[in-house]
């Protein structure tokens, strides 16, 4: 029974210890707060190709919606004069088109009465159906590569700046100077491994989504994927870093870590989870009413209030992030130090406050 205690309390500790340092060293947080900015800018850059190449069907939007609000902007943009000008043109123009129509038919000997205006729907013969079908297969063959190389890249810059925010705290944990420059220098030259792992993320979460449901809902099968892997991830990722192995030793070295601390990675995961869950209501809530104040000081322009209740929203997100890494990071320490040892040590730095004499 002390065993057990003893591990649910160094779990929490290591937490303790995780959320201490975002305050003692502000550097820290600064790939955390950069990884939320780089995020943005990935999804606005895909979005922004998609737009300039008329695919923006790949992220579930029509050219006939993006149509439909180019032409609702324009009309809300136009005066009622302009807006009747144009529909009277349209009228005439279909007024014409009818009369061409009927021309047509007389010409041919028709009854003029019986032609409109309206083209008819060409008879579709078996070609033109498979070749349709053929659209659709080549189309759905498309819109998997590209969900595949989205989630790689999101998962790649994700990787990378937690990667800088293990190095960072290792320095710290070890009592060195933290340095962003550092990190940065550290991790560019575990890019390899990075890429390597963010391409076997990419198939567990291929994997993932195989295993929804038929709705597309998340599944047991497929959360219990997800949460899997996160976990394996926070504990790879510091074995690339920090001792510098290859993707295939770096699991290995989960594996070991994972096994040997079950007891901690699993409470540490509820525990983180609840506490980030706590802190960020409380920054939702902050943010909301730092931007509400805001409002009543400066109701216009409206971006201000905005802006500044998104700020606090943003720093919560980055604190988020930093305390579960910070909290692995911990983990991962003491488990190697631990291993290497053969009893429990007291690495210096504020992880010497997560451990027994």
């Amino acid at each position: 029974m002390g065993y057990f205690f003893e591990r649910v309390s160094r779990a929490f500790t290591f937490i303790w210890a995780s959320i201490k340092m975002a305050f003692r060293d502000k550097d820290l947080i600064v790939p955390s707060l950069v990884a939320i900015f780089a995020n943005l800018a990935y999804v606005g850059a895909i979005l922004g190709v998609l737009y300039a190449t008329n695919s923006l069907w790949l992220v579930g939007v029509e050219k006939s919606d993006v149509d439909a609000i180019r032409n609702a902007r324009q009309a809300a943009s136009r005066t009622p004069q302009e807006a009747l000008d144009e529909k009277v043109e349209s009228m005439r123009e279909e007024a014409l088109a009818e009369e061409q129509a009927q021309k047509d038919a007389v010409a041919r000997g028709e009854n003029p009465e019986a032609v409109t205006a309206a083209p008819q729907a060409e008879p579709r013969d078996a070609s033109d159906v498979e070749r349709r079908g053929n659209e659709s297969k080549t189309r759905k063959y498309v819109q998997y590569a590209f969900d595949a190389a989205a989630v790689f890249g999101a998962l790649f810059i994700n990787y990378f700046f937690t990667a800088m925010t293990i190095s960072l705290v290792h320095a710290h944990l070890m009592g060195k100077d933290a340095r962003v420059g550092e990190a940065l220098g550290v991790v560019t030259r575990r890019i390899g491994g990075i890429f390597l792992l963010a391409v076997v993320a990419t198939l567990v979460e291929i994997a993932a989504s195989l295993a929804r449901d038929k709705k597309g809902r998340e599944t047991f099968v497929s959360a219990a994927i997800k949460r899997l892997w996160t976990v394996a991830s926070f504990l790879i990722l510091p074995a690339i870093v920090i001792e510098n192995f290859s993707l295939w030793r770096a699991l290995k070295r989960a594996r070991e870590i994972a096994a040997k601390n079950l007891l901690v990675v699993a409470v540490g995961e509820v525990a983180v989870g609840l506490v980030g869950n706590f802190i960020g209501f409380l920054g939702i809530v902050s943010g909301v009413v730092v931007g509400y104040f805001t409002w009543t000081v400066l109701p216009t322009p409206i971006f201000v209030p905005i802006s500044a209740g998104g700020v606090v929203i943003i720093f919560t997100i980055a604190f988020v992030s930093f305390v579960k890494v910070a909290y692995y990071t911990c983990l991962y320490v003491n488990a190697v130090e631990t291993a290497r040892v053969g009893r429990r040590v007291i690495p210096v730095g504020p992880l010497a406050a997560a451990l027994e004499t």
